[in-house]
């Protein structure tokens, strides 16, 4: 049942290793804004090392697959239905590019809640 809960609402997560396990907190000031730019940089590596693997788009896998671990990380914000709106479109668009799909999916977010920082 947690996992659901994580593929659902990822953020809500964001500090279960230092709750749990007394660990440094990685995302303490960190933004959504950053763990998406961080996110895009990953998928770029993955598409160097595998190229378009098993019929992907640019990064190696269908781009809907690249997103699908995004759609939970604006849970209960306003704009969010829009949000996975907008991923979803992009993503269906062959060969494209997931920042520009993230960075038009983002307008649909209040600024304040992408650039909040993690508590």
């Amino acid at each position: 049942m947690i996992g659901r809960a994580v593929w659902h609402a990822p953020w809500s997560f964001r500090n279960a290793d230092s709750a749990f396990f007394g660990a440094r907190d990685p995302m303490q000031g960190r933004t959504r804004r950053d763990l998406i730019d961080e996110y895009c940089d990953y998928a770029e590596r993955i598409h160097e090392v595998y190229g378009d693997y098993k019929g992907g788009d640019q990064y190696g896998w269908p781009a809907t697959v690249m997103l699908r671990p995004l759609l939970g990380l604006f849970h209960g914000e306003p704009g969010t239905a829009r949000f996975k709106d907008v991923l979803n479109a992009g993503a269906s668009v062959k060969g494209c590019n997931l920042r520009e799909v993230l960075d038009n999916a983002l307008l649909e977010i209040p600024l304040y809640v992408v650039d909040s920082p993690a508590l």
